[in-house]
């Protein structure tokens, strides 16, 4: 379609039939100059007709040869033929070189040299250059400017490569000349840090019937509808001098951002008048180019879920008994081992005790559990426990995608699916400047969710804040899973990885903290009596030491209440309510949104667990208790159909399973240091050994 659009727009520019169409959406104002000095400004921009290098002349009497391979172009006008001129003033010419070839027939040859050369009238025009170079679309332009002389004259324009020279018959007449200047004003979010001000004919471009914004995105670089009269300025003022008084003048800005997407556009036609020697100023207004957000985003987001353990009824119970058994575990281990060793020796606890007190049995036993149990390294690791297990269900990370699509100007509408996720385990990351140390993925079909559940997902309203490039999103509700990701971390993250594999549940992680077979095999070796009294000889075996060692590991954890922290866990029903905000950016100029950054999250979770209470007639019955607690957040995203490869910077490869936590990007770079620390910690790993 476009290689027919340009030649057809060539055929039509060959009959002097060219247009553009364009529309302005502000009013602009013109000042229009009296009897008074011209306006000051900055200098007027470089004039090309002083260029102390032209180019090699060319003769347009020379006979065009043939080339070896053939013509393979056809040289036509870009505008009509017959162009008038003020004796001082300057104008623009225009030529398009399009392919004659079989397989490229009508495209535009970009980077192929135009000759130009005056065949009559040299006294009357000048060229501001011999040679010039086709653009894109295969179009080349040069300025022409009068000499002060009325004449005509006769530019022509001849490619090595066409049979046909283009023939411009240029009227230089004497006109009265003034000149226009123009500055920009623009008052949006899109905050442009360049500019660019074009000068075109009146009669071939018109604000009313130009699509502005569009034609700003598709058509700002090679202009193939229309051609400026003179070269652009790249500033927010500009001013062209030596224009007819005869003719209408429509003036086009643009705003640029500093990747060189254009933000903003203006259109200025109505009341451009030029008068004899003087200037006439006017303003344009520019409006912002919207961005466009409609596509499908991959999206990293980190939750800081807050102490949502301690704030659960049975769980949070478990942990500060934990926290208690840190301050004395050598004290607890004593008492139920005793138990256990009084009933093998089958006396009485009186007796038991008065026995082992006597033969200083009891503070043998006592003294190697201390020794044992409250060195550093266990005490480290039983806060550990506690501390990690609060630090690894705070801080988490969901991957997924984000759909958003526009219901207005400025709403907009999206969903969410969250079908990644992962956990940060900090041990060994110590000094390490990876963001992804201690990174575990986990997948809904470990979590027992099935092979295709989005471990958040929701739909939401939301609006461009600033009518530009922020992202409001409206409260939405997100289910989420939380009592079996807790128990899954538990079990299977937490507890391996505190005990270096040796445990994988909470009963053998207790064996693990106070060296259960250590204390087995003392037992088996020093509690033993030989008999006196009437009161007979006993010892143990290992293995009958083992057993009463992992008969307390079990009292223990049913003394911490970690059975009904579990049950309460499975049950837990949660929801999210969030709110948030973002930022759209445009990497590659096309007003198309590549990445949303410094995004942010906030709102609350409800957790929802049932609990045994006691009836009050011997019984238990089973509530429901709701827990609140803050929820917040960071984000951010890129393009999943505009992909920048070249730079690294995004995903390049497809999902190698239907999670999307095995799919590491180069986000957009998020400070996770907003949240709470994922290494809060730190304080317990090289005491604990780990």
């Amino acid at each position: 379609m476009r290689m027919k659009t340009l030649w057809i727009y060539g055929l039509v520019a060959a009959f002097g039939m060219s247009a553009l169409a364009c529309s302005d959406e502000k009013s602009n104002q013109i000042n229009v100059p009296g009897d008074t000095e011209e306006p000051g400004g900055p200098e007027d921009p470089e004039d090309p007709f002083n260029n102390p290098d032209p180019g090699d002349p060319y003769d347009p009497q020379e006979p065009v040869e043939e080339p070896k391979e053939g013509w393979t172009a056809i040289l036509m006008p870009a505008i009509a033929t017959d162009v008038e001129l003020a004796n001082t003033g300057v104008t623009k010419l225009a030529v398009n070189l399009v392919s004659i070839k079989e397989e490229t027939a009508g495209e535009g040859l970009p980077g192929e040299t135009i000759q130009w050369g005056i065949e009559s009238g040299n006294q009357s025009v000048q060229l501001a250059a011999n040679k010039s170079t086709t653009k894109e679309e295969g179009r080349a332009t040069l300025s022409i400017k009068g000499l002060g002389i009325a004449g005509d004259a006769v530019v022509v324009a001849a490619s090595k490569k066409s049979p046909k020279q283009v023939r411009f018959n240029v009227a230089v007449q004497e006109m009265p000349t003034g000149s226009l200047e123009f500055s920009t004003m623009y008052n949006g979010h899109a905050s442009p840090v360049n500019y660019v001000i074009k000068l075109y004919d009146g009669n071939e471009v018109s604000c009313a019937r130009m699509d502005l914004k569009h034609d700003a995105v598709m058509n700002w670089r090679t202009e193939t509808e229309a051609e400026p009269i003179l070269d652009p300025v790249d500033s927010n003022y500009a001013k062209f001098s030596d224009l007819s008084t005869e003719m209408k003048y429509a003036a086009v800005a643009y705003g640029f951002s500093a990747n060189g997407a254009p933000v903003a556009v203006g259109c200025l036609d109505s009341g451009i008048d030029v008068y004899a020697n003087q200037t006439t100023s006017g303003t344009i207004y520019l409006d912002t180019i919207d961005l466009n957000p409609v596509t499908t985003y991959h999206v990293r987001s980190y939750f800081d879920l807050g102490d949502v353990v301690s704030e659960l009824g049975s769980v949070g119970k478990f942990i500060n008994m934990v926290g208690n058994f840190a301050n004395d575990p050598a004290g607890m281990v004593y008492e139920y081992l005793f138990k256990y060793i009084k009933e093998s020796i089958g006396l009485a606890a009186s007796a038991v005790k008065w026995l082992l007190d006597t033969f200083g049995l009891s503070s043998q036993l006592t003294g190697y559990l201390n020794g044992l149990i409250g060195d550093n390294a266990t005490m480290a690791k039983i806060g550990l426990f506690a501390c990690q297990f609060r630090d690894i269900v705070r801080l988490m990370e969901f991957m997924g995608e984000i759909d958003i699509e526009k219901t207005g100007q400025i709403e907009l509408r999206g969903s969410d699916a969250y079908d990644g996720f992962a956990v940060y385990w900090r041990i060994g990351c110590s000094g390490s400047d990876d963001p992804n140390c201690g990174r575990m993925p986990l997948t809904s079909k470990q979590l027992g969710l099935g092979d295709k559940i989005n471990f958040l997902e929701g739909t939401w309203n939301g609006a461009l804040a600033n009518g530009y490039d922020k992202i409001s999103i409206e409260n939405h509700e997100l289910k989420l899973y939380y009592g079996k990701i807790l128990m899954y971390l538990m079990n299977n993250v937490l507890i391996p990885n505190i005990s270096n594999h040796q445990a994988h549940d909470f009963s053998s992680l207790l064996g693990y903290w106070i060296k259960a077979d250590s204390i087995a095999k003392w037992i088996s070796d020093n509690l033993k009596w030989g008999g006196i009294f009437g009161v007979g000889a006993f010892s143990f075996t290992f293995e009958e030491s083992k057993g009463f060692v992992n008969s307390v590991m079990g009292i223990l954890s049913t003394v911490f209440g970690f059975a009904t922290a579990e049950l309460e866990l499975k049950s837990a029903g949660s929801e999210i309510t969030l709110s948030g905000t973002g930022f759209f950016e445009d990497t590659n100029a096309d007003n198309v949104v590549d990445i949303i950054r410094d995004g942010k999250w906030a709102g609350s979770m409800v957790i929802t667990t049932k609990t045994n209470v006691d009836d009050g007639h011997g019984g238990t019955t089973t509530s429901s208790v709701s827990t609140t607690t803050a929820v917040k957040g960071i984000w951010s995203g890129y393009n999943l159909k505009n992909v920048q490869d070249s730079e690294g910077m995004y995903c390049t490869y497809e999902k190698s399973s239907t999670d999307s936590s095995d799919q590491l990007c180069s986000y957009p770079k998020i400070n996770t240091s907003e949240l709470v620390s994922s290494n809060m910690c730190q304080k317990y790993y090289a005491t604990a050994g780990l």
